[in-house]
Formats: structure tokens, C-alpha cells, sequence
């Protein structure tokens, strides 16, 4: 393990994915409200079928994780006025934003995502008080430079299998200085997870691939991209990863068992 590794603290804790669908037609659906007061997607739209108080749970989890790892790194929330999520889709964690911006008129919450479908429900929906765009798989946010004080992509890299490392440094482009990125990332704890829950849908890929990834497990190779013809599935060596984000940035905190409990989240400072 090289140097580098020892400048970052390990912190343990105990979606349909993307359609390439990239029409242009806008959905409007019947606003139903939620406790919060804002509108939650049908179920045809739910990020992963799921019932509606489900949907408002796991969303609200998955910000406090985001919350908490900012607290924990010593960060403090009002140098945050802009945010940005890569891959909202309906806006599961976004959402939870909503009384954080309310607070300050100078905030801002935006959010992409490449399903069309699940984002031009969020836009018929829930903008105001989000900002809310497509993106394509190409990487690139139509934003100027330094615009942003947190960007987050929850199971994003997960999925990207080209232009992995292209992706990063164009939200390093739209994140300010000294700002915030937090990613997840599968590397050998998810594989782990998943030859231990071959019933998930994480133990699924992993043993159909065993073979290979148990190449990423020996330290053979660092980057793996399987399930090319479907949804890609993408793990990475930790340490390969956090040598090649410490070129660009400060690893403030690596977080085990997020997302599912089998994805590692990164907290990262731009330098």
C-alpha cells in the first residue's frame, strides 16, 4: 500500500439503473403529495419499484449518509450553496435537499439524470424548487467552471464502463474550489458482499464473473467492466482509485458498506 493510502480515515457502516432512453418527450403525471409536501413519482417510476413510503426512507437514508460524512469530515454546512446531483433520477435523495435550501435564498439544488423518463416526471414535478436537466452518456454538465460547493453521484460510477475517469474530471471542471465530491464506488468489499449474498443483485454479477474478479481481488487488475451488453457493472481496486482521484484531490473519508451496504463511498476535496 503506498503512502498515500494513510491520508484518508476508513469509516464503516453497518436502482433500476440507467435507460438509455434519451426522448424528448416530456411526462406529466398526477401529482400525488408526500409528507414533505412535494410530489412522489407512480410506481412505474420508482427507482426500484418500490412502495412510497420505501421510497421517501431509503431517500432520506441515503442524504443523511451524505450529511453525516460531510459532519464527520469537520465540514461546515454553510460553505455549501450549490449542489449538484449526477444521476438524480427521480430525485430519491435530492428531495431531501428541499428544507436545506430553504433556508438560505442564495442555495441551489440541480440534478441530471440520463433516464428520460424518470427526469421529466422530476421536471414536471418537482422544479421549482429543484433544477433539473437530461444528460447523455457523454461526459458533460452544461455549466460554467467552479459553479458547484457539493456534488454527489450515488451507484453512478458504478455503472460507467467508458470514460470513467473523463466523468470525474468534468465534475472537477463544475465543482469550486476547495469543494466537495462524494462518490460510491464497487470495489473488494462489494465483491466480498457479493460471494457471501449470491441471492442479491450484486451476488448475481459477482459470481457469474468470479474468475475475474478474483483478478481484482489478487491485485491482477484494478479495473473491471462486465455485463457490457445490459447494464454495465463496474468495480475498482480501492487503492488504484484513490491514487488516481489524490492527483486531483483530498481524500477526506472513505466509507465502507453504503448503497445497499456492499458500495464504498468516497469524500473527496478538490485541490
Amino acid at each position: 500500500m503506498n503512502e498515500s493510502k494513510s491520508n484518508f480515515k476508513v469509516v464503516e457502516y453497518m436502482h433500476n439503473t440507467y435507460s438509455h432512453n434519451l426522448s424528448d418527450v416530456s411526462l406529466i403525471y398526477a401529482a400525488q403529495k408526500s409528507k414533505q409536501g412535494l410530489p412522489y413519482p407512480p410506481l412505474d417510476l420508482m427507482q426500484y419499484g418500490e412502495v412510497k413510503a420505501r421510497h421517501i426512507a431509503s431517500g432520506r437514508k441515503d442524504f443523511k449518509r451524505i450529511i453525516d460524512s460531510i459532519k464527520k469530515s469537520g465540514i461546515d454546512l454553510n460553505e455549501i450553496n450549490k449542489i449538484f446531483e449526477l444521476g438524480c433520477a427521480n430525485c430519491r435523495i435530492l428531495r431531501h435537499f428541499e428544507i436545506f435550501i430553504s433556508k438560505n435564498k442564495y442555495r441551489e439544488a440541480w440534478g441530471s439524470d440520463i433516464n428520460s423518463n424518470t427526469i421529466n416526471w422530476a421536471i414536471e414535478n418537482l422544479s421549482p424548487p429543484f433544477n433539473l436537466f437530461v444528460n447523455t452518456t457523454q461526459p458533460h454538465i452544461p455549466m460554467v467552471d467552479e459553479y458547484f460547493d457539493l456534488i454527489y453521484a450515488y451507484s453512478v460510477f458504478t455503472h460507467i464502463g467508458d470514460l470513467f475517469t473523463t466523468w470525474l474530471l468534468e465534475l472537477k471542471r463544475i465543482l469550486n474550489r476547495s469543494k466537495y465530491l462524494y462518490i460510491s464506488i464497487h470495489d473488494e468489499n462489494s465483491i466480498r458482499f457479493g460471494y457471501e449474498h449470491p441471492q442479491r443483485k450484486i451476488g448475481v454479477f459477482t459470481n457469474k464473473y468470479r474468475n475475474l474478479m478474483d483478478q481484482l481481488l489478487d491485485g491482477k487488475v484494478d479495473f473491471l467492466s462486465v455485463n457490457r451488453e445490459n447494464v454495465i457493472q463496474v468495480y475498482v481496486r480501492r487503492e488504484y482509485i484513490c491514487n488516481r482521484l489524490s492527483q486531483w484531490f483530498d481524500i477526506l473519508q472513505v466509507e465502507e458498506y453504503t448503497m445497499g451496504n456492499h458500495q464504498t463511498a468516497l469524500l473527496l476535496k478538490k485541490k
